[in-house]
């Protein structure tokens, strides 16, 4: 077989499919140096024009805008015909490219040696047909020279004109199954087809490929119709219409369910073509088993649709937070995504950051630049940042935040990507101060008091002691502080304040008592105030109080026992000198008994003096304890 020297140019990035079309083409006779693969579009537009070549394109590598990306193309190699290559899930999309320019598309899976020198030469006569009036001058126009093998092209006896806008496209003579070559084609084809009655849909022949897919007899087959292969439920209403093509190729019936005979549905994907059997026009069907690919791409399709639906969510997450997140290239700190909550920190959209990431370098208030720049060089060389510093928002505002990242590196030759939240803390850094006022006011409240006070936590431990605690005690605070109050003072445990201190939290209600410190030989009056993590005690120094009313008590004791004598005591004596003064004889002084009543009176009057040096003595007492 003669070298066919057409050159193609072949923009394809997977290997595999690359291989499998360079075989397909050697096979049509065409020189390994003459097949040209590109990866990427770029590539491609970055060779010079020349003559008699074909591109082949995967429709993959057309990028986000094919239409575009075909015009660079039309551009770079005016008059050269174009073949789109792609997936099934993309035929749709793809074959709009043939109303934007391009000649044909293929479906990467599903075509053969044949079918794809029929499209490239095809191809070629479209393409032509742009600058002639029918497509069989472009026909007479191609090259004499041998080449892939394609059916012998006849044009009608009269070739009908069109408008320029709409060139005509005519029949090429069937080719008819009656020949030897062609019926052994088809008996031997691995792919399952039948030739059937294209008025009535009856099974007029069937190959060895579909009797062993199917499972139906030859005998079977020939009892039916090519509606009765389709799954009862997707049988259309009226009776198929066969589409027979203008041109002698494959037609794309598009994918349906066949069933076999043990019940069994798949999909297939059905090709029909116009053929000439025993002199009359019949269609040739040829149905490819999908069904794998097909359960395949519908997971992958329900796949794509949760991962979606999750992406979707997470998006409506992330725009729903108030913390900042990003993400950015760890070498050049261009922003690769940011939610929306910047705009409620930094004042700028999302979009302002990608454009221009280094506004956030811009904000950092000037004093905690190097904090942050230590901060990112130690990102590089342990992988995570935790860093609080300030910045100003766009209308200057003065904000603090915090931010944690961590770097990701696919390899360690990579420059790696970093991932981060940033949070608004300025609020509670304002809540904080405030705080710390009040905290020091309550210090200054506390050291101005005239009591001593402590606080202690629920472990027992001081956690403050103000100065009048120091001078009271004469303990040094600052020492106190984290230490437990019983191991500050040996014997403590025997003393009052143990028990009431322990009730007070144990009852959780306030205690008052007084108690004698032994250590100084002072006595304290204590008020102990539970709170929610311990203890606020207030106490001070009653020592003087204590002794006046010990004093006062003292008097009082003995102002008892005068008032006792007095009206003990001092009234029987008296009581006796006024009762011998009634009996004592007046009108006759000589009387015996007179000197009877003097003597009793004698007595009672000595002993009503004994009673007055008593009562002296404790008034003299009384009043030396005043002094």
């Amino acid at each position: 077989m003669d070298r066919n020297e057409q050159r193609i140019l072949i923009l394809e990035d997977n290997i595999n499919d690359f291989g499998l079309l360079y075989q397909q083409l050697r096979a049509l006779t065409y020189h390994g140096d003459d097949i040209y693969k590109f990866s990427t579009l770029n590539n491609l537009l970055s060779v010079p024009e020349g003559d008699n070549r074909i591109l082949l394109l995967n429709f993959s590598l057309l990028g986000a805008d094919p239409k575009n990306s075909l015009q660079q193309v039309a551009a770079a190699f005016p008059g050269i015909p174009v073949v789109v290559l792609c997936e099934m899930s993309d035929s749709e999309e793809a074959a709009e490219l043939m109303k934007e320019g391009a000649q044909d598309c293929l479906v990467k899976g599903q075509f053969t040696e044949d079918t794809l020198a029929h499209s490239i030469t095809m191809a070629r006569v479209r393409k032509q047909a742009t600058g002639l009036q029918t497509i069989n001058e472009a026909i007479e126009a191609l090259p004499q020279h041998s080449g892939p093998v394609v059916p012998a092209a006849k044009p009608q006896a009269a070739a009908t004109e069109a408008p320029a806008l709409h060139p005509i496209v005519p029949r090429i003579e069937h080719v008819t199954i009656t020949t030897q070559n062609n019926y052994q084609l088809f008996e031997e084809s691995p792919i399952p087809m039948w030739i059937y009655h294209s008025g009535t849909g009856k099974i007029l022949m069937v190959n060895a490929a579909a009797i062993y897919h199917y499972g139906y007899s030859e005998e079977e087959f020939l009892e039916m119709g090519v509606q009765d292969l389709r799954v009862a439920g997707d049988k259309p209403i009226d009776a198929e219409v066969v589409k027979i093509p203008l041109l002698n190729s494959f037609y794309n019936s598009s994918k349906r369910r066949h069933v076999k005979k043990d019940g069994e549905a798949f999909y297939v994907q059905v090709y029909t073509h116009t053929i000439l059997y025993e002199t009359g026009t019949a269609g040739l069907m040829m149905a490819l088993d999908i069904n794998n690919r097909y359960v395949v791409e519908k997971q992958n399709a329900e796949l794509h649709e949760i991962i979606r639906q999750q992406n979707r969510q997470f998006d409506d997450i992330l725009t729903s937070v108030s913390e900042v997140i990003w993400s950015c290239n760890a070498d050049d700190s261009r922003i690769l995504y940011i939610n929306n909550a910047c705009a409620a920190v930094y004042g700028y959209s999302p979009e302002e950051l990608k454009e221009n990431s280094g506004i956030l370098a811009s904000l950092v208030h000037p004093e905690d630049i190097d904090i942050v720049e230590q901060a990112y060089l130690g990102l590089a060389q342990t992988g995570k940042l935790h860093v609080e510093h300030r910045v100003y928002d766009k209308d200057g505002k003065l904000k603090h935040i915090v931010t944690q990242a961590v770097l990701k590196k696919e390899n360690e030759d990579s420059r790696g990507i970093v991932n981060g939240i940033t949070i608004d803390i300025t609020r509670l850094r304002d809540i904080e101060e405030k705080l710390r006022e009040s905290s020091r006011e309550m210090e200054t409240i506390l050291e101005s008091i005239t009591d001593g006070f402590f606080a202690i936590n629920k472990n027992w431990e001081f956690t403050y002691v103000n100065k009048e605690f120091e001078r009271i005690l004469r303990l040094n605070g600052q020492v106190l502080i984290g230490r437990n109050i019983w191991e500050t003072v040996p014997g403590v445990e025997e003393m009052q304040v143990y028990q009431e201190l322990y009730r007070a939290v144990k009852e959780n209600h306030t205690v008052r008592f007084e108690e004698y410190f032994p250590p100084l030989k002072i006595w304290l009056s204590v008020n102990a105030y539970p709170r929610e993590n311990g203890l606020a005690v207030y106490f001070r120094d009653i020592t003087e109080e204590k002794k006046r009313i010990l004093r006062i008590e003292e008097q009082n004791k003995k102002l008892t026992d005068i008032a006792w004598l007095q009206s003990h005591k001092v009234r029987g004596p008296v009581a006796t000198i006024m009762g011998l003064v009634r009996l004592f004889n007046y009108e006759n002084p000589a009387d015996p008994e007179n000197q009877k009543i003097l003597e009793g009176i004698e007595y009672a009057t000595t002993g009503l003096d004994d009673i007055i040096r008593e009562v002296v003595e404790k008034t003299t007492g009384t009043s030396d304890d005043k002094k």
